[in-house]
């Protein structure tokens, strides 16, 4: 027993001793202050497009590091699920092992950003597994602006609900604003969009609601998400930058992603609630979404019509 206990517990006599000695205090003490969540490498959002995923991450991060203490890992683009953006694939020429070989090139905490649909691919999601990743699935709750977001985008499944606008109020061909570059044309965040057939909006709206519950429904059943109820709202944790009065209610969805994540709980959340108290109201309150849509009225009174309060409130007067 004491050849045992001098190997780990050497008597502190002499430099070696003394920095042997000091090195287990540090451990000892570094494992006493460990942030929650620290032997977990792997965070990723999931979201679908135009769901304000990009500064959900970016403010997730910051919060990561600035409240919870994190190490968090720096990576030059986040949507490493994407074969073109992870830079194994091409070696690999399986995303899960490209996933795999991110991870593990760095041994500090990393947080990805991934689509809904990545996970019909079993191998991204035994490798989720496998390093015991945590995730959260961030949706936005006006799901009339995220149609907007997304035609404006051109994506197809939103030109097929809605198409820009030129300035007679005429439909012109897409110019994305996000893709400029790669297509060729020079869309802004300016356009105006019309709603082709607002009598079949809310059907629409609904689909798409349903679709995303399902999705966080399948994703549970694969245990990639294990501590998230509901859907978590982009509104709701965006809410403070643009209103003071709203910093409660963004501590509150903050902390519900945290918990998915692991590494928050309730007893986190005056820590959380006074980091974004001290960014709040920061942003001039966005305009409302009827500046964009030149036949908001009419798509008002359409979804004023199917007595369903929140899907009348998407459309912003």
């Amino acid at each position: 027993r004491g050849a045992l206990t001098n190997h780990f517990f050497p008597s502190p006599t002499g430099p070696a001793g003394m920095r042997r000695a000091a090195s287990l205090c540090w451990m000892v003490l570094a494992a006493s202050l460990a942030p929650p969540a620290a032997g977990r490498k792997v965070f990723v959002i999931v979201a679908e497009g135009c769901s304000g995923s990009s500064w959900v991450g970016v403010e997730a991060r910051k919060i990561m590091i600035d409240v919870f203490g994190l190490p968090m890992r720096e990576v030059e683009d986040w949507e490493l699920t994407k074969n073109e953006k992870n830079p194994f694939f091409e070696e690999t020429q399986d995303i899960g092992s490209a996933v795999r070989r991110v991870v593990d090139a760095d041994s500090s905490p990393i947080l990805l950003k991934s689509l809904t649909t990545d996970y019909k691919k079993e191998t991204l999601r035994d490798v989720f597994r496998e390093l015991d990743a945590r995730m959260a699935y961030v949706h936005r709750q006006n799901g009339l602006n995220r149609e907007i977001c997304a035609v404006k985008d051109c994506f197809a499944s939103a030109t097929r609900l809605m198409a820009q606008v030129d300035d007679s109020g005429a439909p012109r061909p897409c110019s994305s604003r996000r893709f400029a570059g790669r297509l060729g044309n020079n869309g802004t965040s300016s356009e105006r969009v019309m709603v082709l057939n607002p009598a079949t909006l809310a059907d629409y709206l609904r689909g798409r609601l349903d679709l995303s519950r399902r999705r966080l429904h399948k994703l549970r059943s694969h245990g990639l998400v294990t501590d998230q109820g509901d859907l978590i709202a982009y509104e709701k944790l965006a809410a403070f930058e643009y209103d003071h009065d709203a910093v409660d209610e963004s501590a509150a969805e903050w902390i519900r992603l945290m918990t998915a994540f692991g590494i928050a709980n309730q007893t986190s959340t005056p820590d959380l609630r006074a980091y974004l108290a001290s960014r709040a109201g920061a942003l001039p309150k966005r305009p409302p979404n009827s500046h964009l849509v030149v036949n908001a009225l009419d798509v008002k009174t359409a979804l004023v019509a199917t007595g369903d309060s929140a899907l009348a409130d998407m459309v912003e007067l």
